[in-house]
């Protein structure tokens, strides 16, 4: 396998954050490195959510906006990042060096403990590790063959051994991505395409970050929880009871004919298990979970399977989502939570 590191934008985007701070900017600077491979990829992977000419004004303009002006979800989101990029132009010209120091071997280390949570047949021929100051709020994503980070969150959250397990993360994404292309998706049904969704992130933090959850526990000795947010995954596993209550409720629209499209699917996953925002919060503050209520909660109703009945298992209901329910139904019995049964 082919492993790319690249990281050859931070330097110059440093440079021209300090241009931005003293009121000297070269837009013509600015223009010439979001044409870049790296930016390219950001932002067709953000397909149309975040603009060129929208990143232009937001960050040439950054030192002079208000919170409550923006009106773009992931600048919104990414305020407070570039906030504090802003006020440590110090600290991140000093941890940019340091990137240099990425190995091939740790990156294949990652790999490698990411492919133990994924079917034997996936093959990872190639992959592009890209770092960035980034466009758009996501921490990590991958795209296509592309696993990318933001740098500004990854100093600012994280210690070298976090990143590590969220590179794991990452890269078992990648893998899932692999077992299901579009054409594939498609024709799932919608109780089908709502569970899969789960296992996306739930796997992820189940084989890669070694997630504690309220159903599932953790895999491996050691540390738990490696790379999610303390305060985040504490509310959203005393969450458990409620986000329950509300994934009965709608797997029984599914199955009572009120959600029948994949559309109506997203709608719900976005509307309701992609909100960052805890439950005392108004939708227009900053959001104070780091993780969504999908990571959690595919944790538990995956892992409580892998639990009772192991990775094959997990990995045979893969290839057949509509034994889910069946399966997860045996496994809360097997461990006395029949109150759980869907």
């Amino acid at each position: 396998m082919k492993i790319n590191i690249r990281f050859d934008t931070i330097d110059e985007m440093l440079n021209l954050c300090r241009q931005v701070k003293e009121g000297k900017l070269e837009i013509s600077r600015l223009e010439k490195l979001l044409d870049h491979d790296d930016y390219q990829v950001e932002f067709q992977r953000y397909k149309g959510r975040v603009s060129r000419k929208e990143f232009i004004n937001f960050f040439s303009n950054f030192p002079n906006l208000e919170y409550e002006e923006i009106t773009n979800k992931d600048f919104k989101v990414h305020y407070d990042h570039f906030k504090y990029l802003f006020d440590n132009l110090d600290l991140y010209e000093k941890e940019c060096k340091k990137l240099k120091d990425f190995s091939e071997e740790m990156f294949m280390e990652q790999t490698n403990h990411a492919l133990k949570g994924l079917p034997e047949n996936v093959n990872l021929h190639e992959l592009n590790f890209i770092f960035t100051i980034s466009i758009g709020m996501s921490y990590g994503w991958v795209y296509e063959n592309n696993s990318h980070y933001d740098f500004i969150q990854m100093i600012k959250n994280s210690s070298v051994e976090e990143f590590k397990a969220c590179l794991a993360h990452e890269i078992h994404h990648i893998g899932m991505n692999s077992i299901f292309d579009n054409s594939k998706i498609a024709n799932f049904s919608p109780e089908e395409l709502f569970y899969l969704y789960f296992a996306g992130e739930g796997l992820a933090v189940k084989y890669c970050n070694n997630a504690q959850g309220k159903l599932s526990n953790s895999i491996y000795d050691g540390e738990k929880n490696i790379g999610l947010d303390s305060f985040t995954w504490n509310y959203l596993n005393d969450e458990f009871d409620e986000n329950f209550k509300v994934f009965k409720e709608h797997i029984n629209k599914m199955r009572m004919g009120e959600i029948t499209s994949q559309e109506g699917v997203m709608k719900i996953i976005q509307e309701y298990w992609m909100n960052f925002h805890t439950k005392d919060q108004e939708q227009n503050e900053p959001p104070k979970l780091k993780q969504g209520r999908w990571y959690a909660f595919g944790n538990d109703i995956w892992g409580v399977i892998h639990d009772v009945f192991g990775r094959a298992k997990v990995f045979e209901i893969l290839e057949d989502l509509s034994e889910f329910p069946e399966v997860y139904n045996m496994a809360v019995t097997k461990i006395g939570k029949e109150e759980y049964m869907i």
